[in-house]
């Protein structure tokens, strides 16, 4: 386990470098900058703004103060308070952002993380329950109209958009039936449209590995035994194959729960929800190099995480396979 968490952490020193440095160079060479608008384009307003940000520095300088203390030479940044941050990226400083002036990275993100965790995890728990139980019912009722009216559903879901999805939740849910608020945050009912329409594909791609999971593991042997010794079916389906069953699904949830917490950056924005993903949105178009690149960083600590959370938990469940080979 030790030597495994090893060559895990070393691996991700060497991902998170190459992702922040493609990421800072790519930044850099698209067209415009964080300070291009303002007051109306005059020039000493924009230098004086360069000046304070380092954004007139040769381009290797930039990268160097941001990602350590290796320019010696540098002063710091400026934050909106007027006092200055030191450190760079490896000592967790992940700049001032450019948008919001009184606030740093850090702060920005202590701030939103919470909201997309708490929505990512509510629609995991979505996902999970229903794509299980839909799996479930396809198992103990196999090749009947219950059955295929499930794989019908879990195709649709599949190939539907989380945003087409949510603009239909929108519809029927807050127009037609109005049910739930239209955006915002705040209490239960602000989570429940954008958490059913970030994870609704994800249950239905659940859905289909439980279903196939459970038909392999019903072909085995034990299996077999079990119900030709007159064994319910249920109780077979509940106790002896759902384990092994439940293996695919597992693979699968690492990239999932990666793909739910990074990939709600539509949902977020449809919705008007204070996350992470909202503000990766704007950084975006305002430019805000530091807040884009703090963003980054944090989801792809987070996917590499949860696939690392995966394999443990793979193995745990199948102790016959080696946590190297997970």
């Amino acid at each position: 386990m030790q030597g495994f968490l090893l060559r895990r952490a070393a691996w991700f020193v060497l991902t998170l470098w190459a992702v922040v440095t493609s990421a800072f160079f790519l930044m850099r060479a698209a067209p415009g900058g964080p300070f291009s608008a303002e007051r109306g384009g005059d020039p000493l307003v924009q230098a004086a703004l360069q000046a304070r940000y380092h954004l007139d520095w040769p381009i290797w300088r930039q990268y160097l103060a941001y990602v350590g203390p290796f320019d010696w030479s540098a002063q710091g940044w400026i934050v909106g308070d007027g006092s200055r941050i030191f450190g760079g990226v490896l000592a967790g400083d992940l700049g001032p952002s450019f948008k919001y002036r009184d606030f740093s990275v850090n702060d920005v993100l202590a701030q939103s993380l919470p909201v997309s965790l708490e929505l990512g995890l509510f629609a995991l728990f979505f996902a999970v329950v229903v794509g299980v139980s839909a799996g479930l019912l396809c198992a103990l009722f196999p090749r009947g109209k219950l059955d295929l009216g499930v794989r019908m559903l879990a195709t649709a879901a599949v190939a539907l958009p989380n945003f087409v999805l949510a603009a239909l939740l929108i519809l029927v849910f807050v127009f037609l039936i109005p049910l739930f608020p239209v955006a915002g945050w705040g209490d239960f009912a602000h989570l429940v449209l954008p958490a059913i329409a970030l994870g609704t594909p994800v249950a239905a791609y659940i859905a289909r590995l439980v279903r196939a999971g459970l038909f392999d593991a019903l072909s085995q042997d034990f299996v077999r035994t079990a119900i030709a010794k007159g064994m319910p079916t249920r109780v077979v389906v509940l106790r002896h194959a759902l384990r092994q069953g439940l293996l695919p699904v597992v693979s699968y949830l690492g990239p999932a729960a990666a793909g739910i917490l990074t990939g709600s950056l539509v949902i977020e924005k449809i919705f008007f929800i204070p996350g992470t993903g909202q503000h990766f949105v704007n950084s975006a178009l305002n430019r805000d190099y530091t807040l884009a690149m703090g963003v980054t960083i944090l989801y792809t600590a987070l996917v590499f995480a949860l696939n690392t959370l995966v394999d443990v938990i793979y193995t745990l469940l199948d102790p016959r396979i080696p946590l190297e080979e997970a």
